[in-house]
């Protein structure tokens, strides 16, 4: 391991109020030194801040926790304490997460420590919603976004037929469910524990067959954000991930922010044994050494360590 610094076990709940009134709820795990990087950190769709907690140490937590790092954890809405949910009646859809949810994250890291350098953790649904959050801001803008399996699905952003007919029999699948019922279980389907509304499934649905990403019945206002971003961004992907975020995939999601400095990283099979699938990227023990890589990089990009312990991938 990089770092040796003591983890502090000291949480404090935080509340966060966007800016159409939801209340999101997470935790504050201060690090032992109050001028190191801050890290607001979240989780994947249909899951909650726990899967970056869960079965550790060691944990992605537990990995920032090592190198110093202060980290804030929170749950997007309509999921783990940021109720209320879907399956209550809860509605909204990915463009309040992209236009209210990040922001007030965004702005919450900027107003907790002003002077700290800021980035975003954010697996697979954080990690994407932020850097199109960032392309849209005009202040509060994070110094850096971290994106563990973090892409969106567009047929013109994959290169192979078998799977984006996959993705497509999928969100249809997923559509006809949650306009069925108004929202998409994903806890009764085994998918995770929380699900969206209907209209949060079928605008991915909709971006989809428009075959370009922005607001539901809009232009492709998300690509052009994403072409506004300057900061730099670390991607995490895997061989192992075969349909969600596959390492194609994501490389062709970092290609529509051309003036990002993109250093991505991909765990390749190796000795024929098999790598760690989405959400194993945030959930294996065996990925540790590659979230102290993560943590690392931070230190890297704030500038307050030079190591020589992330490498940039293929």
């Amino acid at each position: 391991m990089p770092y040796a610094a003591p983890v502090n076990e000291i949480k404090e709940p935080i509340t966060i109020v966007t800016d159409d009134g939801w209340t999101l709820r997470g935790e504050w795990i201060p690090g032992p030194n109050p001028a190191a990087p801050l890290v607001m950190a979240s989780h994947a769709m249909w899951v909650d801040r726990r899967t970056l907690t869960r079965r550790g140490p060691p944990s992605v937590v537990s990995a920032l926790q090592d190198a110093g790092l202060n980290v804030c954890l929170v749950d997007l809405r309509g999921h783990g304490e940021s109720g209320p949910h879907a399956t209550d009646g809860a509605d909204f859809s990915y463009d309040d997460i992209v236009r209210y949810d990040l922001p007030a994250i965004f702005r919450y890291g900027r107003t907790r420590m002003p002077n700290a350098h800021l980035t975003v953790l954010g697996h697979s649904l954080t990690g994407h919603a932020a850097m199109i959050a960032a392309g849209l801001a005009t202040e509060n803008v994070p110094d850096a976004i971290v994106g563990i399996a973090s892409n969106l699905w567009l047929p013109k952003l994959d290169r192979n037929a078998r799977t984006s007919l996959s993705k497509q029999l999928a969100l249809t699948a997923w559509s006809l469910v949650a306009g069925r019922k108004g929202h998409f279980d994903a806890k009764r389907m085994r998918l995770g524990q929380w699900g969206v509304p209907a209209a949060y499934v079928q605008q991915f649905a909709e971006m989809f067959t428009r075959n370009q990403l922005g607001p539901s019945g809009g232009r492709a206002e998300y690509e052009e954000a994403l072409r506004r971003v300057h900061i730099p961004i670390y991607t995490l992907a895997s061989e192992g991930d075969r349909i969600l975020s596959t390492p194609d995939n994501v490389a062709a999601f970092m290609a529509l922010m051309p003036h990002a400095a993109v250093t991505r990283r991909v765990l390749w099979r190796r000795d024929g044994a098999p790598q760690p699938d989405h959400m194993g990227l945030v959930l294996n023990p065996e990925c540790e050494d590659e979230w102290h890589a993560i943590a690392a990089w931070i230190h890297y990009q704030a500038k307050t360590v030079t190591p020589d312990s992330w490498k940039e991938g293929p």
